[in-house]
């Protein structure tokens, strides 16, 4: 029944425990975290909790809004928003996460301004709507933030239709996700823009990464956008980085499919790498960083060794035909293509979507590209947008 916000992340132990599924659903409203004393239980100090089970569960909490534009929990800069322990498994959807601060001061690590998910059995996020989540790393080289948006310790993490805007962290501006070889990291048509990273990257990934339809763009990264220590695929994405950051860092083997790696040139004209093979930091780990050429797409140099017989093209920054204008629907922004961009009809086979049919998913090809006209057999590289729809961007059916 009816209960605080608050209330209803307590009492989520108890049904767990119980063996039973727990829907949160938290209507249309602004609700503002406001606790700021330290009681020495950390479950009534600042930020909801999950407190972590005793052992695994199939049950799941399921945290529903009204909307991402309806529903905002707003941490006012007291506390992470939310943190979530072990076996748990949660999905989030349809609301705004907003305003959580952390601070790392000398000799500690703060993790996750926005969620933070620790051992988690998994954690799905839908039409999420996350900004001005920040950590603040206050002391000197013993000191470290990671993850401004989310902290994903030891937990399959999948995003979907969400966008991370503006939000900070010393590492993993947006996302700080480590959940080692068998615990993967998926994001399908999502955007990361406007965050900034103090010390590197936008998304951190140590585990196996998936983007699909994605976009990524105009971060200050600190050293780049993407680092991916697993095995990574990536398709029909935009990623675009700031000034002489490395684009995507690797460490094993990188798939790369109709998508758009580009590097923006600093005042001075330098710019930094689309792809850059790291050794392994363990020395008891072995990796093999490997770039798999699966084609169509458009690079602005030659570093994620292109393949021009499956119709990979490298071109100028100033001639990608890549606006600088984001447009978007809803909570998702995304750069679209220009007429004369050489993305466009880069491929040739269908652009497929996804619709539910009477709750069946279908999937046909898209007819229509973003200029109103009939696609036909070609698909587009990078994101795919459509300027004037009710959506701007369609989930492609992922291959085996």
């Amino acid at each position: 029944g009816p209960c605080s916000l608050r209330a209803a992340f307590s009492e989520a132990n108890i049904i767990m425990e119980m063996g039973q599924n727990l829907i949160i659903q938290i209507p249309a409203g602004l609700y503002k975290l406001t606790l700021t004393e330290n009681t020495g239980e950390d479950a009534y100090f600042g930020d909801l909790d999950l407190e972590s089970l005793n052992a695994p569960t199939e049950n799941w909490v399921s945290i529903k809004g009204a909307g991402a534009f309806e529903t905002l929990i707003n941490a006012r800069y007291i506390d992470r928003a939310i943190e979530i322990g072990k076996h748990y498994n949660v999905s989030i959807s349809d609301l705004t996460i907003t305003n959580g601060e952390l601070h790392a001061s000398e000799g500690e690590t703060a993790q996750g301004a926005g969620i933070l998910a620790n051992q988690a059995g998994s954690l799905v996020l839908n039409n999420l709507n996350m900004h001005n989540n920040r950590i603040h790393k206050d002391g000197n080289a013993n000191s470290y933030a990671f993850g401004g948006a989310i902290r994903a310790i030891l937990t399959p993490l999948t995003i979907r239709n969400s966008s991370f805007f503006n939000n900070w962290a010393q590492y993993g501006s947006a996302i700080h996700s480590s959940g080692g070889e068998n615990l993967p990291l998926n994001i399908y048509g999502s955007s990361f823009y406007f965050n900034k990273a103090d010390g590197a990257y936008t998304l951190f990934s140590y585990e196996p990464f998936k983007m699909i339809n994605s976009s990524v763009f105009a971060n200050e990264e600190g050293m780049g956008s993407l680092s991916l220590v697993y095995e990574a695929h990536i398709q029909n994405s935009t990623i675009v980085n700031s000034y002489k950051g490395i684009n995507i860092s690797y460490y094993d083997k990188l798939y790369l499919r109709n998508s758009i790696i580009l590097s923006e040139p600093d005042p001075n004209g330098d710019t930094g790498e689309n792809c850059q093979a790291m050794s392994s930091k363990n020395a008891a780990i072995t990796y093999a960083p490997e770039i798999i050429a699966e084609g169509g797409n458009v690079f602005s140099d030659n570093s994620c060794q292109p393949d021009t017989n499956l119709r990979d093209v490298v071109v100028p920054w100033e001639d990608a035909g890549i606006s600088q204008n984001p447009v978007g629907q809803g909570i998702l922004s995304a750069l679209p293509l220009l007429p004369h961009s050489p993305a466009v009809n880069r491929r040739f086979e269908p652009c497929l979507y996804t619709f539910k049919f009477l709750g069946v998913p279908l999937e046909v090809p898209l007819l229509m590209d973003q200029f109103d006209v009939l696609r036909g057999m070609f698909c587009d590289a990078g994101a795919l947008g459509l300027q004037n729809k009710s959506y701007i961007f369609y989930p492609l059916i992922e291959r085996e």
